[in-house]
């Protein structure tokens, strides 16, 4: 009796198929993915962060009617919040006078202000004739002359911006 025989071309659709299925079964890729979401804006409201204190002069008492400096170290970091830029109005009073007021950035560039109100562009780019302001930690210094015998008034020194 004869066996019935399979084409060559059956033969070779057969076996490719099992290859196949043996195959697929055998390098399945698995995935999932995870999406990340809710976050937040970003935080633009801190532009100066600091805080509400009294500064205490904690070195030597100068001399009677000598000059010399103050220094206050790191009392303000300007960050503008995350923002490129931004203003801030920086108000002085209570500086005697002929003393002076300053700025003092953390790369050492000076910025004198006087008595009053005066409103500060930080990191802002410079077109012309200026040096920029950057953003980072500030420190304050009274230079102070003919120191009088019984100190001075405490100097305020008031940071406002809007955010």
């Amino acid at each position: 009796m004869l066996k019935p025989r399979l084409s060559r071309a059956t033969t070779i659709l057969l076996v490719t198929l099992t290859a196949g299925v043996a195959v697929t079964y055998a390098f399945s890729t698995h995935m999932f993915t995870f999406k990340l979401g809710g976050f937040p804006p970003a935080r633009t409201d801190i532009w100066v962060v600091g805080g509400n204190q009294t500064l205490s002069w904690n070195g030597a008492a100068p001399e009677f009617n000598s000059s010399g400096t103050f220094n206050f170290p790191n009392v303000a970091d300007v960050t503008c919040g995350g923002l490129a830029s931004c203003n801030v109005t920086v108000t002085v009073s209570g500086v005697p006078t002929g003393w002076g007021f300053v700025l003092v950035a953390g790369n050492g560039l000076t910025y004198p202000l006087p008595n009053g109100s005066t409103t500060i562009w930080f990191n802002a780019p410079c077109t012309f004739h200026c040096r920029p302001i950057p953003l980072g930690w500030y420190s304050y210094e009274v230079d102070y002359v003919n120191y009088p015998v019984d100190g001075t008034p405490p100097i305020s020194v008031t940071w406002t911006w809007t955010s």
